[in-house]
């Protein structure tokens, strides 16, 4: 599981529409475009499916395509092959933010497997620092798809639980950020503890993508 807290800055990039799911709940859904800058090289804009708990065609009609908007809600993550997708859902919005960049930014909760390389290092100044990389898995038809985060925690603390392939679910700081035109996870830790993973159970989609 990967779920964020996010504030988003952008720009509709698809129009708002009032639609129903499968089951005949009406909600409104648009789409919103993020210019991210890598450190070195080309920009890259991410698009965010959005929906909102609205079946008010007026209130769809006020997101206009290519005008700005700041969005506060829940962010996920939707791996498919080589493919990220990032769906979320509006708890409310702004037409007129007061933030002119484009930017993605909140807290994220994981709960996921560790990978192999667990590592203590140290920055420029010295400072020791945690790094390490899990995944969050989701079943998808006869198979599973991978989402991984890498970690971050300054500290010289190792527990007992951070061992390969062990468990864990963490909240912190979300950091987006491009490398070779690809969208990499990142989260720097705030609170870590050993998560106790439950058997599979299949359940319906959080949102109706």
């Amino acid at each position: 599981m990967i779920k964020c807290n996010v504030k988003v800055n952008g720009t509709i990039g698809r129009a708002a529409v009032v639609r129903a799911s499968k089951e005949g709940k009406q909600f409104m859904t648009y789409s919103v475009n993020v210019v991210l800058s890598p450190n070195n090289g080309i920009n890259k804009t991410i698009n965010i499916s959005v929906i909102k708990d609205s079946n008010d065609s007026s209130v769809a009609a006020q997101y206009v395509a290519g005008h700005r908007i700041e969005v506060e809600g829940v962010l996920y993550f939707k791996k498919r092959g080589s493919e990220l997708y990032l769906d979320m859902s509006e708890n409310q919005s702004n037409f007129y933010p007061e933030q002119s960049k484009d930017g993605i930014e909140g807290e994220m909760h994981f709960r996921g497997t560790l990978g192999k390389n667990i590592e203590m290092k140290t920055d420029k100044k010295n400072r020791p620092y945690l790094a390490c990389s899990a995944y969050s898995a989701e079943k998808v038809a006869d198979g599973f798809e991978y989402t991984w985060v890498r970690f971050i925690r300054f500290s010289d603390v190792i527990e007992d639980f951070l061992i390969p392939k062990g468990t864990i679910e963490v909240k912190g700081d979300m950091d987006l950020s491009i490398y070779n035109d690809n969208l990499n996870l990142g989260c720097r830790i705030k609170e870590m503890s050993k998560w106790v993973k439950q058997p599979y159970q299949e359940k319906k989609e959080e949102l109706p993508f």
